[in-house]
């Protein structure tokens, strides 16, 4: 082996391990808990302090999500009052800050979507 891919290799294994442990590739590191949604937009809110929105879901599969600037949009690409939706959601939630006088206060929380269709 010549000296520079040695170099190289001491250099990348490393590397390479140390990445892997943090990020494993397994069936749980590959993909993040979530659950679907779908329904008729009812009502959504901006957060002008988190950049993200609230999205309030009717029936037949609804609840209370929060697009964030990261969330998928296909389609219409506009998630906005009166369509419909579907999507998947995580499991954990975001905040919704919103500003209050000299500072941001939280509003509310709720599950992040990950990807959202419209109509």
């Amino acid at each position: 082996m010549r000296v520079g891919y040695k170099i190289l290799a001491y250099i990348y294994t490393p590397l390479i391990v140390v990445l892997l442990l943090l990020f494993p590739l397994g069936a749980k590191g590959a993909s993040l808990e979530s659950r679907p949604f779908g329904g008729r937009v009812l009502f959504t809110f901006y957060c002008n302090c988190s950049f993200n929105t609230l999205v309030y879901v009717g029936s037949p599969k609804g609840g209370v999500f929060m697009k964030e600037p990261y969330t998928r949009v296909y389609s219409n690409g506009s998630v906005s009052q009166g369509r419909w939706v579907l999507g998947m959601a995580n499991s954990g939630s975001s905040k919704c800050m919103v500003y209050s006088g000299n500072s941001c206060t939280l509003y509310g929380t709720a599950p992040a979507m990950r990807m959202v269709g419209t109509s």
